[in-house]
């Protein structure tokens, strides 16, 4: 097999199935997508062609560093960045190491600075492995290959311990431009958490896991700055 050809085999595998186990990064669980974004009218768009009649779970984009953690029987096992890189030491030091249920799960979410809100803090300290973890935070955003719908999954993550992000139900394009009117006016969601935008998801998972995802972001998503 050329190296074309496994590139395109990898891809359609990424589409078809984003979370299998051959798509694992060097952290040790499935590649971190980033998230397409754009303006009213991109949004809009993106209603239309993938979301429409929809139920849209939408959160408060938090500013921080994409995280996702691996659980084994209700301990922590792994955690790792969107490039691959190990983070398991520092985020074992502000995120639950043990879960109120043994589960096996991998959970997604953001390390941020919880003291000023600047991006570059947890960026820096996921470069030294003997940071305390003093000042950083962890909130959770979706639980991968969970069922049902992102309300449910948030419910379930807040009762396994962890911080997670709010979670208002849209139907039409008119209340999520008012989800991003009342960002914008510093009134939406959590206002103790460094932001900067909106998360706009597809509830139901089944329709997540119809859609995929592309090189970059899965489809099912959509932000606004």
């Amino acid at each position: 097999m050329t190296d074309k050809e496994f590139d395109a085999a990898v891809e359609e595998l990424r589409v078809a199935a984003p979370h299998a186990p051959e798509l694992h990064q060097p952290g040790g669980g499935s590649k971190l997508l980033s998230l397409h974004n754009g303006d009213a009218e991109e949004l809009e768009h993106w209603i239309a062609t993938r979301a429409l009649q929809e139920p849209l779970c939408v959160s408060e984009k938090v500013d921080g560093c994409a995280i996702a953690i691996r659980y084994v029987d209700g301990l922590l096992e792994a955690a790792w960045t969107r490039s691959g890189k190990d983070a398991t030491q520092l985020v074992a030091k502000v995120a639950p190491k043990r879960l109120e249920q043994p589960l096996s799960i991998e959970v997604r979410g953001e390390l941020y600075d919880a003291v000023d809100g600047r991006q570059s803090v947890p960026a820096q300290a996921l470069r030294k492995p003997s940071h305390t973890g003093e000042g950083l935070a962890f909130i959770a955003y979706t639980l991968v290959g969970a069922d049902g719908d992102e309300f449910l999954t948030l419910e379930r993550l807040s009762k396994l311990g962890f911080d997670v992000v709010t979670a208002i139900c849209c139907t039409s394009l008119g209340e999520v431009l008012d989800c991003h009117r009342r960002w914008k006016a510093g009134c939406f969601g959590r206002l103790d958490l460094p932001t900067d935008g909106i998360v706009i998801r597809i509830a139901d998972h089944e329709k997540q896991g119809s859609l995929g995802a592309d090189k970059k972001a899965p489809r099912y998503a959509f932000a606004m700055k």
